[in-house]
C-alpha cells in the first residue's frame, strides 16, 4: 500500500491494523495537500482507504518505537485528491513514538483515503483504527452558541469530540476541530479568551464577521497571548452587529481538549490607531500607556508581533539627523511587550526596526528599538502588548551618539579587490529587525554596515584573520535600508560569505559578532572570484540515467554561492554554498533515490528535491544526516512522474 492506488481497506470497528512506512516511498500528493505534510516535507507514507456511511469518524494511530507516524485524511480520487481532516497530536502513554487522531464527517458513498506517512526518512511502525462518534452541535457555524453577555460571561466546552467543519481558521488555516459562538456588538471592544486554568489544550481564537455563515471574513485571531496553551484577543465592534467567535487548536500540539472561553466589553484605548498616535519628544519624561482597549492593525506589516493578531498602541517621533532608541523597559511594564518602529505614512508604513523579549530589562521582557532617525522624517512606534490581553506600560524615547557605521542608512563603502578596511563593532548598536531579510543576523548583538557597488562579478568578503579572537558573522542584503532582502550570509562559524553583484546594484554588507559578549576590531576584505559552473539552478548540472540507473557525482561547494532565488527552501536552512543537478524521471513506476552517503564527503550536506522549471520550484522532498554517526551523509527517496523535471540541491 505504497501508493494511493494500492491503498488497503479499513472498516470503521474500532479496531487496530499494523503498519509501517520502513519500505515506502515519499508520495506526491497531487491536488489539494493537507498543510502537516507542507510542513514536514517528508511525506514517506502508506495508504488506507474507507467509503463513508453518512456517519462522523475518529481515526487514531499509535505510533511505535522512536519513530513519529501521522496522519491525513482525503477524499476523491488518487489523480486528484481533496485534503478533509489532518491529524492532531494527542497524548497517550501506550504510544511511545506519540498518538495522533483526526476526525471528520464521512459522507455517504464518498471513498476516503488515509495517508500514514512518518516525519523522518527511516520511518518505523505503527497502529491505525477508525471509528464512528457523534461530535458536539456547535462545531459547525450556524449551530454557534450565543449571542453571548458581554458583561462578563464565562462558558465551559470541549473539542475532543468536535471535528472540522471547513472553514479555515484565521491563523494558520489547519483543519483543526473547533466550536462556534456569537456576540452581538455594542459599539465598544470587546474581549474574548481562553485564559483560565479549566482550558487544557493548545487553544486558538478565530474571530470573524459577515451577514451569514456561508459569508465570513476574518477580523483576527490569536493563539498562545496569555500563557503557553491559552489565547485571548481584543476587537472592535460596531453596535448591533453580529460577530462570530471559533475556539479551535493549534494545528501542529495537542489540539482539542476541554477550555473555558470568557467574553467582555472594554473601552478603547485613545491611541489605538496609526491615524491617532500620540507624540513623543526625544528625551521627555516617560509616557505611561495601557494596551487595555487597544485591538489589532488593518494597516501595519507585520515588524516583531503580527499587529493583525496582537493589541497595539501607536506613538510617533520626528528624526533629527541622530540616533533613536524606543524603550518599554520600565518598571511601570506588569508584563512583556514588544516595539516596532515603521516609517511611511498611515496608510502605507513600512518596518525598519523592532525588538522584543529583551532580556536586558530587568523586572520583566520587553522591547528595546534602536534606529536612525533621519532629519524631518516621521517614525511610527507601535507597542505591542505579547499576552494579547492587555497591559499597563510606559515608552522611553531618547537619543544618543552612534558610531560611524553604525546603521544601514549611514554605511560606509568599499571596493572590490581594494584595500582593506579596518573596523570595530565595539561601542555599536545591536542590529535592527529586517522583516524581509531570512539571514543569519545576531538581534541583540553589536553590529556595523558597509556597502559594495555590483560590477557582475562573484565577491568573497571575508573577516578571517588570526589576529582577532572573536566570533565574527556576515550577512549580504540588497534593496533599500527599510525594506532589506537576504542575499547570503557566513552562518554560525564562518567569516567568510560569497555572493554574485549584479552590475549595477547595491549590496549591504553587515559585519557583527555571534553574541553580546563578541566584539571587538577586524578587517574587512573584498575580492572578486569565479564561481561554479552549477552554482544557481538555471545552471544545474544535466544527470542522464536514460543507459545507467545509477551514477556518482563529484562535487564541491566550496566555491559556490548561495541561490536566494529560490522561495521554497523545502522547509530547511542551510548556510554556505550550494550547488544543482537536473534529471528526468523515466518512469512513472520508478522510485529515484539521491544519497550523499560516501564516506568521501568532507562537509555536513543537506539534500533537497524540487520540481517544475527554476523559475518556480515545488519541494517535492529533502533530507539532513540520514546516514552515517558523523552527520554530513543525507539520502532522500520519492517516486518519479515519467518525463517530470527533477532539480537536486546539494547544500
Amino acid at each position: 500500500n505504497d501508493l494511493c492506488k494500492d491503498a488497503s481497506p479499513l472498516s470503521t470497528e474500532g479496531v487496530f491494523v499494523s503498519g509501517s512506512t520502513e519500505s515506502a516511498t515519499q508520495d506526491l500528493i497531487v491536488g489539494n495537500q493537507c498543510s502537516q505534510e507542507t510542513f514536514y516535507k517528508v511525506r514517506r507514507g502508506v495508504w488506507y482507504s474507507f467509503t463513508g456511511k453518512g456517519t462522523f469518524v475518529r481515526a487514531n494511530v499509535c505510533s511505535e518505537g522512536n519513530s513519529e507516524t501521522q496522519i491525513s485524511i482525503y477524499s476523491g480520487d488518487c489523480s486528484k485528491s481533496q485534503c478533509v481532516a489532518e491529524g492532531q497530536y494527542e497524548y497517550n502513554e501506550s504510544c511511545p513514538g506519540g498518538g495522533y487522531k483526526a476526525t471528520w464527517k464521512a459522507e455517504n458513498g464518498v471513498d476516503y483515503y488515509l495517508f500514514l506517512f512518518s516525519t523522518n526518512v527511516q520511518g518505523g511502525g505503527f497502529e491505525v483504527s477508525l471509528t464512528e462518534f457523534t461530535p458536539p452541535s456547535n462545531y459547525v457555524c450556524d449551530k454557534g452558541v450565543g449571542p453571548l453577555d458581554l458583561s462578563g460571561e464565562t462558558i465551559a466546552g470541549s473539542t475532543l469530540d468536535s471535528i472540522y467543519d471547513g472553514t479555515p481558521d484565521c491563523s494558520y488555516k489547519t483543519l483543526s476541530p473547533g466550536l462556534w459562538y456569537t456576540v452581538i456588538g455594542n459599539g465598544d471592544i470587546v474581549r474574548v479568551d481562553t485564559c483560565s486554568q479549566a482550558t487544557q489544550f493548545d487553544s486558538q481564537i478565530s474571530i470573524y464577521r459577515g451577514d451569514s455563515c456561508a459569508n465570513l471574513e476574518c477580523m483576527t485571531y490569536n493563539d498562545d497571548s496569555c500563557g503557553a496553551l491559552t489565547s485571548a484577543v481584543q476587537f472592535p465592534t460596531e453596535a448591533g452587529e453580529k460577530y462570530y467567535i471559533k475556539v479551535h487548536g493549534h494545528g501542529y500540539g495537542s489540539s482539542t481538549g476541554n477550555f473555558e472561553l470568557s467574553v467582555q466589553s472594554i473601552p478603547m484605548a485613545a491611541n489605538n490607531f496609526c491615524s491617532s498616535s500620540t507624540p513623543v519628544t526625544p528625551g521627555t519624561e516617560v509616557v505611561k500607556a495601557s494596551t487595555f482597549g487597544a485591538t489589532y492593525s488593518e494597516v501595519a506589516p507585520p515588524c516583531v508581533l503580527d499587529p493583525s493578531s496582537t493589541p497595539g498602541i501607536w506613538f510617533t517621533v520626528q528624526g533629527r539627523g541622530k540616533a533613536i532608541t524606543a524603550s518599554t523597559c520600565l518598571s511601570s511594564s506588569t508584563s512583556s511587550t514588544s516595539i516596532a518602529v515603521y516609517s511611511g505614512t498611515c496608510d502605507d508604513l513600512v518596518c525598519i526596526t523592532g525588538g522584543g523579549y529583551d532580556y536586558h530589562c530587568e523586572d520583566s521582557l520587553a522591547g528595546i528599538a534602536s534606529w536612525y532617525g533621519e532629519d524631518g522624517v516621521d517614525y511610527y512606534i507601535l507597542v505591542q502588548a505579547d499576552d494579547g490581553s492587555g497591559v499597563d506600560t510606559g515608552l522611553s524615547v531618547t537619543e544618543f551618539e552612534n558610531v560611524d557605521n553604525d546603521f544601514c542608512q549611514i554605511a560606509s563603502r568599499v571596493e572590490v579587490d581594494g584595500e582593506t578596511v579596518s573596523g570595530t563593532i565595539t561601542g555599536a548598536t545591536s542590529v535592527p529587525i529586517f522583516p524581509n531579510a531570512t539571514c543569519i543576523v545576531y538581534s541583540e548583538t553589536p553590529s556595523v554596515w558597509y556597502y559594495v557597488e555590483g560590477d557582475g562579478s562573484t565577491i568573497v568578503a571575508s573577516t578571517c584573520s588570526e589576529q582577532f579572537s572573536y566570533d565574527r558573522s556576515l550577512s549580504i542584503l540588497k534593496g533599500s535600508c527599510g525594506d532589506l532582502e537576504c542575499v547570503a550570509d557566513s552562518g554560525w562559524e564562518y567569516c567568510t560569505v560569497r555572493f554574485t553583484a549584479t552590475l549595477g546594484e547595491r549590496y549591504y554588507i553587515l559585519v557583527q559578532g555571534t553574541s553580546i559578549d563578541q566584539a571587538g576590531e577586524f578587517s574587512l576584505t573584498l575580492t572578486s572570484s569565479e564561481a561554479t559552473e552549477n552554482d544557481l539552478c538555471s545552471n544545474a548540472e544535466v544527470v542522464d540515467l536514460s543507459s545507467s540507473s545509477a551514477k556518482t557525482i563529484v562535487g564541491t561547494t566550496i566555491e559556490a554561492t548561495q541561490d536566494h532565488s529560490i522561495t521554497d527552501t523545502c522547509g530547511t536552512f542551510s548556510s554556505g554554498g550550494d550547488v544543482w543537478y537536473q534529471l528526468v524521471g523515466h518512469s512513472s513506476d520508478s522510485v529515484l533515490v539521491a544519497t550523499t552517503c560516501d564516506p568521501g564527503n568532507d562537509f555536513d550536506t543537506q539534500l533537497s528535491v524540487y520540481k517544475g522549471d527554476c523559475s518556480k520550484l515545488e519541494c517535492v522532498t529533502t533530507n539532513d544526516d540520514f546516514c552515517g554517526i558523523d552527520y554530513t551523509g543525507s539520502r532522500v527517496s520519492w517516486a518519479a512522474e515519467e518525463g517530470a523535471a527533477y532539480f537536486i540541491r546539494v547544500h
